[in-house]
């Protein structure tokens, strides 16, 4: 069993709130896992970079690319908050790569 299956399992509320405690308490990279667990999409090629001290980047490609803008869209409507700070998400499908971008920015 994985962190996302505990939560489903215990319990947090809805898909969405797991995902927001998941972001809050374990960090982008377990965010990540769950949204892409649960769209059936972690067999992608996934890449992270770190642009600055507080952005970290995420390029996805998947063959299934319906799946991947909707996991996408899914990212775009979370909200983490953090003791204080806020972490920004804006993620978005580049149609011409037929990859996702995820873009993750600590605003203290």
């Amino acid at each position: 069993m994985d962190m996302v299956e505990f939560l489903d399992k215990f319990g947090v509320g809805n898909k969405e709130d797991r995902c927001e405690y998941i972001g809050k308490y374990f960090g982008e990279n377990n965010t990540v896992y769950c949204i892409m667990k649960e769209h059936n999409i972690l067999n992608g090629d996934i890449v992270k970079s770190y642009l600055r001290e507080n952005s970290i980047e995420y390029t996805i490609k998947n063959t299934d690319t319906e799946e991947l803008k909707l996991a996408l869209k899914e990212l775009n409507t979370l909200s983490i908050e953090y003791y204080n700070e806020t972490l920004e998400i804006n993620a978005d499908f580049n149609e011409d790569k037929q990859e996702g971008k995820i873009l993750f920015t600590k605003v203290f």
